[in-house]
C-alpha cells in the first residue's frame, strides 16, 4: 500500500550520482491516484530503512523547506522493503529461465537476427513482465 492506494507496479534501474559517483537503485512507483512516485535508494552496506533515511536527508539538502520525519521514513521503508526483495529475487541467476519455462514464452526480438542495426540481443536480457 502507498498511503491508501495499492502500488500498481514499478520500474527500477541502477544509476549513480553524477556528482559523487555513489551507486543508487532508482524506483518509480505507480501509486494509482497518487501518480508516479520516485524512490532513490543509496546502495551500500546498510539496511533499506537506512537507505531511505539517506534519501530523505539528501532531499532535505536539495530542496529547502523539505521536512524529514521518522514516520515518513518508516512508511517509505515499509513500501521499499518488499520491492527490494522482488528485485533481488529477479537478479538471482536462473530466475528468468525458470519463469520462461513456467509461462512457456520467450521475449520477442525487436529486429531480425541478421539486422546489423540492432542494439541488443533481447533473448539474453533481464527484462520481464510481472
Amino acid at each position: 500500500m502507498f498511503g491508501t492506494e495499492e502500488i500498481q507496479g514499478f520500474w527500477v534501474h541502477l544509476e549513480h550520482d553524477v556528482r559523487t559517483g555513489r551507486p543508487e537503485l532508482r524506483m518509480l512507483l505507480d501509486a494509482g491516484d497518487y501518480g508516479l512516485f520516485p524512490v532513490i535508494l543509496h546502495i551500500g552496506p546498510w539496511t533499506v530503512t537506512e537507505a531511505v533515511d539517506r534519501m530523505m536527508s539528501q532531499s532535505m539538502a536539495n530542496f529547502p523547506g523539505f521536512q524529514k520525519t521518522d514516520a515518513i521514513t518508516q512508511a517509505l521503508a515499509a513500501e521499499a522493503n518488499p520491492l527490494v526483495s522482488i528485485i533481488l529475487y529477479f537478479m538471482f541467476p536462473g530466475t528468468r529461465n525458470r519463469l520462461l519455462k513456467a509461462t512457456g514464452s520467450r521475449p520477442l526480438a525487436r529486429h531480425p537476427k541478421k539486422d546489423p542495426g540492432r542494439l541488443a540481443d533481447v533473448s539474453r536480457g533481464r527484462t520481464g513482465v510481472l
